[in-house]
């Protein structure tokens, strides 16, 4: 087994480069160390409970974990994996070494573990995209991507077997990668996709900019005050320059005073806009979305159920009124009429619902879906299943997790290599939802098996019962907007039941008499032929007189 670590992909982003789109790195003559991990990128957020140990900007590294078969080889597969964290934290120097090497290399994969920028280094954008690009964290990752193309052979991997990989907002990252029709649309960097419990969530252009806007007050970057006043893009500039000449250090805790007074989100998740995500909205995304390679994805049974955030799961599901959606979740939750085992978060809810889309999206394109869910009861929230894979978040494992520990790996590894992860796993259908219970139990037999539909009691009342609601909110905003002076004719279709099924009575009747007609002229024609034609071969008579022939 091999692990090179601290491999740059790119040059340091600092100075000048600080906030500009990685360029390719230098190339040097002496052997470089890979014994060590490098830095993480910059991170000291508010957000987090697990600071990485050293943080610093020349952090454009990737870490590679091998194997002397694949080096041999130079074909096997390769996982590009996508830290989560929300762009904000975490790390790609995080993970235990032992269990990456155990899980991946130890089964002809190769695994490539790369960084990109984070918080307020990835996060500064203004109007004028010519200044800082959007999504400058996105670039990196693309960066990464290419050097695979171009290097993997050397460190045993296939640059045509490659897949992207990411757990929690890696694997957002992962989905916004795969609906985007601007991101590798010829999927030369990526053939397969792997999504853990990653969310659809994104900022909108407003929102990053206010938390620009902020940064540049707190550290006193605006020019000063000037009659006549400058133009936005002279102000912008200047600010531009400003923050690159602070410590990165300086500018870190900037970053750390305006999370703890709330700024928060803005220097977080990717930015939903061109040019790398089509779309004003998430179902506008994936509707728009044609990709169709191999994709697995799935969640945990608990997932986040002991988080407090902000209702924020329905924004993706593009309800028309969205203040009496949210009213009637919490009265149906205060109340108790929500189904039984219907008692997720709902940032838990949120998971379930865009795994699920995400899922249905891929079907909807033509694409292999293999959809999961970690069902052992002990562990299973949110990053617990990562332990296996990855070695983090780590708990004492029990005889079922430890037989678990050599299951869960193997669909993963089984997955990159030949785009599905076990023969037992049947391929996601969008009519019955059906997934793999990841589930284990050596007393009971319990063991991994296809089960439906996928957190159906979730699902249903969000996509069927809600959206019902929200048409119901929308047709009596209709039946409200009709003036009341207008003729009682009118508004009794909306206002008045007994009216509205005389109104559908009366309509359904003129439209069989209609059909009536049409059938009857059809068959008048075609036995006597036109109108002209029966004037001159029949007795007309009048309308109630039969036909007769004329004499010859």
């Amino acid at each position: 087994m091999h692990i090179f670590k601290k491999v740059p992909f790119a040059e340091p982003p600092v100075g000048d480069l600080r906030f500009a789109l990685p360029k390719p790195p230098r190339r040097w003559e002496e052997v470089w160390n890979s014994k060590e991990y490098g830095p993480a990128c910059m991170s000291n957020s508010s957000e987090t409970s697990s600071p990485q140990k050293w943080v610093d900007e020349d952090c454009l590294h990737l870490n590679v974990f091998t194997s002397e078969a694949c080096l041999e080889s130079k074909n096997c597969a390769v996982a590009y994996y996508l830290h989560g964290g929300a762009i904000n934290f975490d790390s790609a120097v995080m993970f235990n070494d032992t269990v990456v090497i155990e899980a991946f290399p130890r089964k002809d994969v190769v695994i490539v573990v790369g960084a990109y920028r984070l918080g307020v280094f990835s996060h500064v954008i203004f109007k004028n995209e010519s200044l800082v690009p959007y999504n400058l964290a996105m670039y990196d990752i693309i960066s990464g991507l290419e050097f695979v193309q171009k290097e993997i052979e050397h460190f045993g991997g296939n640059n045509q077997r490659v897949s992207v990989f990411g757990h929690s907002y890696g694997g957002a990252i992962v989905n916004a990668m795969y609906h985007s029709i601007h991101v590798d649309p010829e999927n030369r960097l990526f053939q397969k996709a792997v999504a853990m419990s990653g969310p659809l969530k994104f900022n909108s252009l407003d929102f990053q900019l206010d938390g620009t806007r902020q940064l540049i007050d707190r550290a006193r970057c605006n020019p000063p005050n000037r009659r006549p006043p400058f133009s936005e893009n002279f102000r912008d500039s200047y600010a531009l320059n400003c923050l690159k000449k602070l410590d990165q250090r300086v500018l870190l805790g900037y970053q750390r005073e305006l999370e703890e007074e709330g700024v928060k989100d803005q220097f977080s998740h990717l930015l939903l806009a061109e040019p790398l995500f089509q779309g004003k909205s998430i179902p506008e995304l994936l509707s728009t979305s044609v990709r169709k390679i191999p994709y697995m994805t799935g969640t945990t049974s608990k997932e986040l159920d002991t988080s407090n955030d902000p209702f924020e799961l329905i924004e993706f599901l593009s309800f028309k009124n969205m203040n009496q959606v949210r009213a009637k979740y919490f009265d149906d939750l205060k109340n108790g009429r929500l189904v039984s085992g219907f008692n997720h978060s709902e940032d838990t809810q949120g998971l379930f619902l865009s795994t699920w889309a995400d899922a249905q999206t891929a079907t909807r394109n033509g694409a292999q879906v293999y959809l999961y869910s970690y069902q052992y009861p002990k562990h299973p929230r949110h990053t617990d299943d990562l332990y296996y894979l990855l070695g983090v978040h780590k708990f004492e494992k029990d005889e079922n997790e430890e037989a678990l520990s050599q299951l869960y790996p193997e669909y993963f590894a089984q997955f990159f290599k030949t785009g599905r992860p076990s023969q037992e796993w049947t391929r996601f259908n969008a009519s019955c939802n059906n997934y793999f219970d990841i589930n284990y139990n050596n007393t009971s037999g319990v063991r991994p098996v296809m089960k439906m539909p996928y957190e159906k009691e979730v699902i249903n009342y969000w996509t069927v019962g809600m959206k019902n609601f929200d048409e119901q909110v929308s047709m009596e905003k209709l039946k409200n907007s009709i003036p009341k002076d207008v003729p009682i004719s009118v508004r009794t279709f909306y206002d008045e039941p007994n009216s509205r099924r005389t109104f559908l009575f009366l309509m359904g009747a003129v439209a069989v008499f209609a059909a009536f007609v049409t059938l009857l002229h059809m068959y008048l024609v075609h036995k006597y032929g036109d109108v002209t034609t029966m004037r001159n071969n029949y007795y007309l008579i009048n309308e109630k007189t039969p036909l007769y022939r004329r004499p010859k």
